[in-house]
């Protein structure tokens, strides 16, 4: 996992680096090297990141009429827009 598609996989979850540090038990400045490729991302975490990911885009949230806007493109990788998906989901 690239540090850009590990931080697309967080903003696409809503999750901070700060919150998912806390999640996983590490400081928040380990997960603040894993997204700008100062460490490499342990593998573990990166496979649970991805399944985590794989089960939202499966199992996507109700929107209440909302129009919905996907960060995937085929085969489930994250599209290079993912941020961008973010911002606009949130408005």
């Amino acid at each position: 996992m690239t540090p850009y598609d590990f931080r697309a996989r967080l903003e696409a979850l809503c999750w901070s680096q700060r919150g998912f540090a806390a999640l996983l038990g590490v400081p928040h400045n380990t997960v603040h090297r894993w997204a700008v490729g100062q460490a490499g991302i342990p593998l573990a975490t990166a496979l649970w990141l991805e399944a985590v990911s794989a089960w939202l885009l499966a199992h996507p949230p109700p929107r209440s009429g909302l129009p919905r806007h996907e960060p995937f493109h085929r085969d489930g990788e994250f599209a290079e827009g993912a941020e961008q998906w973010q911002r606009d989901r949130d408005f």
